[in-house]
């Protein structure tokens, strides 16, 4: 569960230029800016993960950590589209192949990178491919995917520009 607390208010009386002598008759505004904090709280009972918890000195050489495993989190098969488990696992063998098992965090960008050029050349241009480095868990490394979508398209032309008729015809055989 996370909480927003604030943090700090203030308010603003703005004047008129030129009259000093009754400051806040003219104009009176007050602006509000609240700065948030996010405070996660964890149920009883559950610890927080630290980074020493997750990868711990002894698995961290150089900056880079040892991947054994990728797991893939989220929406990511897309059979339409021709985004089948055999392609991807294809795409990531291919990737993981020129890369070195010992993985700095560029490299498991360049990872995902690989992944979300894969669904891009499928047609899934809005899918979000990321990795979050502190989610490695006994050499493994999870890869999270979110699916693209397209809510709503404006489009909007100056007023100059008169609108575009669109005339279909249809013939009847």
């Amino acid at each position: 569960m996370n909480i927003l607390l604030p943090l700090i208010g203030y308010h603003q009386r703005l004047t008129r230029p030129g009259t000093g002598a009754n400051p806040g008759s003219w104009l009176r505004r007050r602006a509000t800016a609240i700065l948030l904090l996010a405070i996660t709280v964890l149920p009883a009972g559950i610890q927080a993960r630290t980074p020493a918890d997750i990868a711990s000195p002894e698995l961290v050489v150089d900056g880079k950590v040892l991947i054994k495993r990728i797991q893939l989190k989220g929406e990511t098969l897309f059979p339409q589209y021709g985004v089948t488990e055999a392609f991807l696992n294809a795409r990531l063998k291919a990737a993981y192949a020129n890369m070195d098992p010992w993985m700095s965090v560029a490299d498991m960008h360049r990872l995902a990178d690989t992944l979300a050029q894969a669904y891009q050349e499928q047609g899934l241009t809005f899918n979000q491919v990321f990795v979050v480095p502190d989610a490695i868990d006994n050499h493994t490394l999870t890869i999270n995917v979110l699916p693209g979508r397209i809510s709503e398209i404006n489009i909007r032309a100056p007023l100059k520009i008169a609108p575009i008729k669109v005339k279909y015809h249809h013939r009847i055989k």
